[in-house]
């Protein structure tokens, strides 16, 4: 008799919305060797740094960032079906309670790229990073990474 093993994708469905502070998601980045521009953006801008736009659904709401990761099912709140990208407009943190989780460094490292992060202004970055010990070599490297011009 023949067995098959069948080797299916991720089939995870609904929606969660993933808590952090920002604190966290500097902590994460940083252990996972992002670039120091993103890094010192977010720790001179807070989440100010994040072009929170293009991460649709998510929300900051009390010094949290709600990162939403969605199938794109409606959701049901208060006997109401919702958009999960539209949840943060017409519903708190409380009445989503039961679609919130804590992000793990995974969420934070998949939702929180160079993409995400906004440098403002370059070159208070850069003389902040230099203050912190930073070499004009480090920068230049990490510059070239982002392909900015400096």
């Amino acid at each position: 008799m023949k067995r098959y093993n069948y080797i299916t994708g991720a089939r995870t469905r609904g929606t969660t919305f993933y808590k952090t502070a920002i604190n966290q998601i500097i902590s994460v980045l940083e252990s996972h060797n992002m670039n120091i521009f993103d890094i010192e953006a977010l720790k001179t801008y807070k989440f100010d740094a994040l072009n929170i736009d293009a991460m649709y659904g998510s929300e900051i709401i009390d010094d949290n960032l709600y990162i939403c990761d969605t199938d794109g099912e409606l959701i049901t709140v208060k006997d109401e079906k919702i958009d999960p990208e539209d949840a943060f407009i017409y519903y708190g943190p409380d009445e989503l309670s039961k679609y919130i989780d804590n992000a793990s460094d995974d969420i934070i490292l998949k939702y929180i790229t160079d993409y995400e992060i906004n440098l403002i202004d370059i070159d208070k970055l850069a003389k902040n990073l230099l203050n912190d010990g930073h070499s004009f070599l480090d920068l230049y490297v990490a510059a070239s990474e982002l392909q900015l011009d400096i």
